[in-house]
């Protein structure tokens, strides 16, 4: 690990952190269904993973929560690329089901 000063040991930490939730293996987040798919650019946006939430995963969006506090206090941007209709839950604005079709193109296309 080979940080340079200047504020980047904390970003290239935060950096590597973000890269690690946003790996196929993490058991908090994955690829929204277009990004599964292939659909509309290959998009590169997250989901929170569905299923029970077991203590690791309790604690990954504890941990989570407290990356953001931090990066918000220390005005680091997060490398973090969440679904649009995430980031609205997070700070309690209204969730339309057009929100989150914006990420799942093949249930869209069904709906139509």
């Amino acid at each position: 690990f080979a940080a340079q000063d200047a504020g980047g040991p904390f970003r290239d930490t935060v950096t590597e952190m973000m890269e690690e939730l946003q790996s196929p293996c993490s058991p908090l987040l994955a690829l929204c269904p277009d990004g599964r798919d292939g659909g509309e650019g290959g998009m590169d946006i997250y989901v929170l993973r569905t299923g029970p939430l077991v203590a690791k995963t309790r604690s990954l969006c504890v941990f989570l929560g407290q990356l953001m506090g931090m990066a918000v206090r220390a005005k680091v941007l997060l490398p973090l690329n969440l679904a649009p209709f995430v980031w609205k839950r997070l700070v309690r604005e209204t969730v339309t089901v057009e929100n989150v079709l914006e990420t799942d193109r093949g249930t869209r296309t069904m709906l139509k």
